[in-house]
């Protein structure tokens, strides 16, 4: 379909979508978006966009690429972003504008089932059974078989969205332990049958971490993942840094390794059982792994050499395995599979050891995992912009630092790339406040929660529900939780995933919608991501300004680094990663032109410290409060207009 009328002038009053979208409301700030990202896109520049929650920049870069001619990507840093895009937005967007483009969703191996290792491990469930043991897992592995060979589908959310988490490790296959064409399963693989899907499509939904798989798989010549195109829509562009650490590191867990132990020990026993020097080393290393989960090498402080001794040790043990492996491969094709995967835990491994980074074991609740993370990400931003040349369009509602994008520029190494920030078409000053009230003992006192809570009691009364309470960690969410119920008042919680009684932000965000003086304390994903649209919020309660845990070794290790090079850590690095988070937060009260509310901010070092005025600078200009009254008397003038 090629470009008949400008991406602004479709977004207009009385245009195409204005007149058959539901509930779209022309914004002067999303049609001035979507002309600077067509701009961008037809002189093949790049470009970056913050547009402030609620000003619709999803279609401000949708249009562009809908109505061109031009192949795209959009990644995103969240799944429900990435399924609101491919399940409605694009959908009804193609269908308001005549557009017959094809459309791909790609997502992680994780989400996709493994046919090959489904296969195994309900072979073992079913000898497990037959030996008296449990047979509920093998009951809904062969479900789970039947209802594959039905459908053919392989996304698992829609052929098992009730699997237990349990058992996704039976079901899926990870880069460690991937078979890939050497998988008898291969011509039948749902990833890879997702991957030729997108190989083909004018524009794919992808998710930050597969443009860094896809990197990794360029540098190391072993294919790809993603298709070659023009443009590249990165949302959520803020979020991008922490899928580069992970993706583009290495890791290796503790589960893995016994896995790999366990496959090994009953193929060598049946197919080489006289092989007692080979069997006699499984048994070592399996003594080593579980001596390992029990003496986890020191993080605080941390001493690379301890954790590199560590990874040296299992490097040599694989090593041995996998020469007697190539000695037997012969006897057995399982032998052969086991040697592959053998073969990728050892280049995990050994990129571990040269990597420059950040490289330790990390004690888990259920074992270990080693690790190797980058420090710095402009090197791995620039290889990704340079491997895909075109319009690179990074957006996001929280970009800039007292109004300037230079840090995040700096961060990315994104120098060259112009900047556009959208206006709000929400009046702040007339419909918001920032509410920080005089709490008199700093957040690392033990008595913090007992005055937060005391100050936030009169806000939920005053806004008589549909209050967002946000915290930094779990402690203080609980803490919250303890002392609101012993004042009588109830409480939506968001338990942590270990918590039996967790259910999902999809679930809690159903219940705070159904009701009206719903009080929602919620840490992590809810300070962004997260769409309340439709549900207008009277006000945000956040506990402390959001500063990065300092004990985490790569927050140390970073600031390490940054001090190394006569750069300020403090103000580099950590207040501007809190700075951001504060802004996400605050960008969950108002989303539309019409909603008003009051952003309570607990913290007394936004006032007592200098960085403070940093924080209150970033944010919005909104009327600021201190005290109880002046709280009460604007949702008083709010409900009066």
């Amino acid at each position: 379909m090629s470009r008949m009328e400008s991406s602004d002038a479709l977004l207009a009053a009385g245009g195409p979508i204005d007149s058959q979208w539901p509930g779209f409301i022309a914004r002067e700030g999303q049609q001035q978006m979507a002309a600077r990202v067509q701009q961008a896109i037809d002189d093949q520049i790049s470009l970056l966009v913050e547009a402030p929650s609620g000003s619709g920049k999803t279609l401000a870069y949708l249009v562009p690429i809908v109505t061109g001619e031009k192949r795209a990507i959009v990644s995103t840093a969240s799944r429900y972003l990435q399924n609101q895009l491919f399940k409605y937005d694009l959908p009804l967007l193609q269908k308001l504008l005549g557009s017959s483009k094809t459309v791909a969703l790609l997502q992680g191996r994780s989400h996709y089932l493994c046919p090959y290792y489904l296969n195994v491990n309900t072979r073992r469930m079913r000898e497990a059974r037959q030996n008296g043991k449990s047979d509920e897992s093998y009951r809904q592995l062969i479900h789970l078989t039947q209802r594959f060979q039905q459908t053919g589908m392989g996304e698992l959310s829609l052929l098992a969205p009730e699997l237990p988490p349990g058992l996704l490790a039976y079901v899926t296959s990870s880069r460690d332990d991937c078979l890939n064409q050497q998988c008898p399963n291969f011509s039948r693989c749902p990833l890879i049958l997702a991957r030729q899907r997108a190989e083909r499509a004018d524009i794919v939904i992808v998710n930050h971490s597969l443009l860094f798989s896809d990197q990794v798989m360029r540098r190391e010549q072993s294919g790809t993942l993603l298709p070659s195109v023009d443009v590249v829509i990165v949302d959520e562009a803020h979020r991008i840094g922490d899928f580069a650490q992970t993706i583009v590191g290495r890791s290796l867990s503790s589960g893995k390794l016994k896995t790999l132990c366990r496959d090994m020990l009953l193929a060598v026993q049946k197919a080489a059982p006289e092989q007692r020097q080979t069997l006699y080393r499984l048994e070592k290393l399996q003594q080593g792994i579980l001596l390992l989960e029990r003496q986890i090498p020191s993080v605080s402080p941390y001493r690379r050499e301890e954790h590199l001794a560590v990874i040296k040790q299992l490097n040599l043990a694989l090593q041995q395995l996998r020469r007697d492996l190539n000695s037997l491969k012969d006897r057995d094709h399982s032998l052969v599979e086991l040697e592959v995967r053998v073969g990728l835990m050892l280049d995990s491994l050994q990129a571990m050891v040269l990597s420059k980074g950040l490289c330790w074991v990390q004690g888990r609740e259920n074992g270990f995992v080693i690790q190797a993370i980058p420090i710095t990400l402009s090197p791995l931003i620039r290889e990704l912009v340079q491997q895909n040349p075109g319009s690179w369009i990074f957006t996001s509602a929280t970009l800039a630092v007292n109004g300037s994008p230079d840090r995040f520029k700096r961060l990315l190494g994104i120098a060259e790339f112009s900047f556009y920030q959208v206006a709000s078409d929400i009046d702040f000053k007339r419909q918001a406040i920032l509410y920080t009230p005089v709490v008199p003992v700093d957040p690392a006192d033990a008595q913090f929660y007992d005055y937060y809570v005391e100050q936030l009691l009169p806000l939920l009364s005053a806004a008589k529900g549909r209050v967002l309470c946000l915290f930094s960690s779990y402690r203080g969410l609980n803490a919250t939780a303890r002392l609101l119920r012993a004042a009588g008042r109830a409480a939506l919680i968001q338990r942590s995933p270990k918590d039996s009684r967790s259910v999902d932000n999809y679930q809690l965000v159903e219940q705070l919608k159904n009701d009206p003086e719903g009080v929602l304390l919620a840490t992590g994903s809810f300070w962004e991501g997260v769409d309340l649209s439709g549900f207008p919020l009277a006000a945000v309660a956040i506990d402390k300004l959001p500063f990065a845990h300092r004990n985490d070794p790569l927050i140390q290790l970073r600031a390490q680094e940054l001090s190394a090079q006569g750069i300020d850590s403090f103000a580099e690095y950590l207040l501007p990663d809190a700075i951001i988070r504060l802004r996400q937060g605050c960008g969950r009260l108002l989303r539309r032109v019409e909603d008003r509310g009051v952003i309570m901010v607990a913290d007394p070092r936004l006032h007592s410290r200098a960085y403070g005025r940093d924080f209150i600078n970033s944010l919005p200009p909104m009327m600021q409060a201190g005290s109880v009254a002046e709280m009460e008397e604007f949702f008083a003038k709010s409900e009066n207009e």
